[in-house]
């Protein structure tokens, strides 16, 4: 794999677990000689080499592309599966609130402003006479106009945008983890009859 100032060589098993070869200049030859295809250029339906390549400094685990459940102490194994999944899963559209999205920035203004609105309105509703009806209705539409700016940036979410947008999201859910399913299938499970006994 050859890119912007980047070589290195990988095997790729099952078209899912990528790993470095780590002395390409003899272990290539071996490795062609019991059969396995070179090929120079990385295909296209495999995820970006930029993507795996970042993946062999992630930690282990069931959500990382980084770590193969049967390999468990060996040589950074990816799985480009998890890679797959984490890309759909990050596409995934989600609601979310204006203060809960990674580039968004609010105004302090609207903040401010929101504020002066709502001392005003309490105010102007507090000292107004009884007989100033029209006024005192201003004057509540005032404070509940300013009180909404004020909280439904932070609370309501009205934006719907890809998860990818959002902060303090997890690069993929476990229950979509190719690895974690696999391993769920492995699991050895006793179930206790009635008397206690599995």
């Amino acid at each position: 794999m050859r890119k912007e100032g980047f070589d290195e060589t990988w095997a790729v098993l099952d078209r899912r677990w990528v790993q470095k070869v780590a002395y390409p200049t003899w272990a290539v030859p071996l490795l062609n000689a019991y059969g396995v295809a070179l090929e120079q250029r990385w295909p296209s339906v495999y995820p970006a080499p930029e993507k795996v390549q970042l993946s062999f400094f992630e930690r282990p685990g069931n959500t990382s592309p980084n770590g193969c459940p049967d390999l468990i102490g060996k040589d950074p194994t990816i799985d480009m599966d998890t890679l797959k999944a984490q890309a759909e899963y990050q596409q995934e559209e989600m609601p979310c609130t204006a203060f809960d999205m990674k580039y968004t920035k609010i105004n302090p203004l609207v903040l401010k402003l929101g504020g002066m609105g709502v001392v005003v309105g309490l105010v102007s509703l507090g000292v107004s006479p009884d007989s100033w009806v029209e006024y005192k209705v201003a004057a509540g539409m005032l404070f509940g106009c300013s009180t909404m700016a004020m909280i439904m940036p932070f609370t309501v979410p009205f934006i719907t945008t890809q998860r990818r947008n959002v902060e303090r999201q997890l690069p993929l859910a476990l229950e979509r983890a190719p690895k974690y399913q696999a391993r769920l299938g492995k699991r050895v499970r006793f179930f206790p009859n009635s008397e206690g006994s599995p």
